[in-house]
């Protein structure tokens, strides 16, 4: 899968390669129908407001700040940020890199969501429990 995100300040755009993890994984076998509209949903309120605080967010809180791809490619890498322009190769991989850097930011903050979620439903269902036996 491929989120182009595109900031609308500074005309950058930025084509991150992301790997179908938890949701688009597990709709997969769904019926179009169905996964189709999940997918997007997720796109829109999970991966997309993601991408936009990881390209843009401080960078004291090691987000991007709105470096250009080879600058953070460099930073990833510690290779120099010219090698990252050489060719349409190299900017290839650096996108590509940046993605999986992205993913992996993405699937902490999944996890924690659902930490999050099971334990408020599972002390929902205690205090629904409580108020049947009483």
């Amino acid at each position: 899968m491929t989120l182009v995100y595109k900031e609308k300040t500074t005309r950058q755009t930025m084509t991150l390669q992301l790997h179908p993890l938890g949701l688009l994984q597990q709709t997969s076998s769904w019926p179009t129908w169905l996964s189709q509209p999940l997918t997007a949903v997720y796109q829109r309120l999970c991966v997309r407001p993601l991408a936009r605080l990881y390209l843009l967010g401080p960078k004291a809180l090691g987000f991007w700040q709105g470096a250009q791809p080879e600058q953070m490619c460099s930073t990833l890498t510690a290779s120099p940020a010219t090698f990252w322009t050489q060719s349409l190769t190299t900017r290839q991989e650096c996108h590509r890199l940046i993605g999986v850097h992205f993913q992996s930011y993405l699937v902490l903050v999944e996890t924690v969501l659902l930490a999050v979620a099971a334990y408020k439903s599972v002390k929902w269902t205690g205090a629904l429990l409580r108020r049947l036996v009483k």
